[in-house]
């Protein structure tokens, strides 16, 4: 959060190697701020995050995350 409101999009290249952490709550917190970061890098990481994370709950949030925001851009389009 605190470097999202910096508004610096280099910062994504501090925060997502912890979208690998161990720990899978940091996975998806780090996930979340990537996301506020770079876009596009985020959504490449929710990807590989909804199929293959060691996490079940984390690959259904990773598959939720990514229909919300396919259906947030498909109605922006429409």
């Amino acid at each position: 959060s605190f470097l999202a409101s910096l508004g610096r999009s280099e910062d994504d290249a501090v925060v997502e190697p912890f979208t690998h952490d161990d720990s899978f709550f940091l996975r998806w917190h780090a996930t979340t701020e990537l996301f506020r970061l770079n876009e596009g890098r985020a959504r490449a990481r929710l990807r590989t995050m909804a199929e293959r994370d060691p996490h079940p709950d984390l690959r259904a949030a990773a598959r939720n995350a990514l229909g919300m925001i396919e259906a947030e851009a498909g109605a922006c389009h429409a």
